[in-house]
């Protein structure tokens, strides 16, 4: 008799315990997904907790562009800006500009 263990083959492994972010980026890239990325996004839980969300503006380009991310913001009460390289997506809906303080 043999004393190795054997594998179940419905043992599924465990989830990792920090998931590397290209692995995230892939599940938001998923085509076989049922909603569209520009959704997903919004489970994080920053977007619960008053929080903010980044995304590079090639990202937003490769899922629909500018336009279709502001109507999802919109939908929301959202607030959308843009830098350089990303858009900043503030997850409040009573954000007023005088929220914002500049330290550097």
């Amino acid at each position: 008799m043999s004393t190795q263990k054997t594998k179940l083959p419905w043992a599924a492994p465990p989830p990792p315990k920090n998931p590397n972010p290209i692995q995230a980026e892939r599940y938001l890239d998923d085509p076989h997904a049922k909603t569209h990325p520009f959704e997903r996004i919004f489970n994080a839980k920053a977007a619960y907790n008053d929080g903010t969300l980044r995304r590079k503006i090639s990202w937003v380009e490769k899922f629909g562009g500018e336009n279709l991310l502001a109507e999802h913001v919109e939908k929301r009460g959202f607030h959308l800006a843009k830098y350089p390289n990303d858009y900043i997506i503030v997850c409040m809906e009573d954000f007023d500009e005088e929220d914002i303080e500049f330290i550097v």
